[in-house]
């Protein structure tokens, strides 16, 4: 495993690779419900919306709208991973993964 999961950014390197696994090279926008991402990275869908949002959001990697819940809570997400969608058509470019790539990569960062 590339990332502790003692880390305290194990959660959100997970959450940036799983919405860029998930990342339609048309639009570079993921539409995902928090529980169905809590569900990717065995966390439950208020911890996301509380701790990992929060810090994706900050950090400027992804950028993130969202629809509010019952209850005022980030329900549906439209995500982008904002250094992938740079890297597309990028020849060479680091980032630049084809989905069976950054499937691997979200396999070795899993615990």
């Amino acid at each position: 495993m590339i990332v502790s999961s003692d880390s305290p950014f194990a959660s959100d390197v997970l959450a940036v690779v799983v919405l860029a696994v998930r990342m339609p090279s048309e639009s570079g926008v993921v539409e995902i419900r928090t529980g169905e991402l809590g569900r990717w990275l065995g966390l439950s869908a208020s911890y996301v919306a509380c701790e990992v949002l929060p810090v994706l959001r900050r950090s400027g990697v992804v950028s993130v709208e969202k629809a509010v819940g019952e209850y005022g809570q980030d329900d549906g997400l439209a995500c982008r991973v904002l250094p992938f969608w740079a890297a597309q058509g990028v020849a060479g470019h680091p980032l630049a993964l084809a989905t069976k790539e950054l499937a691997t990569l979200l396999r070795l960062l899993r615990p």
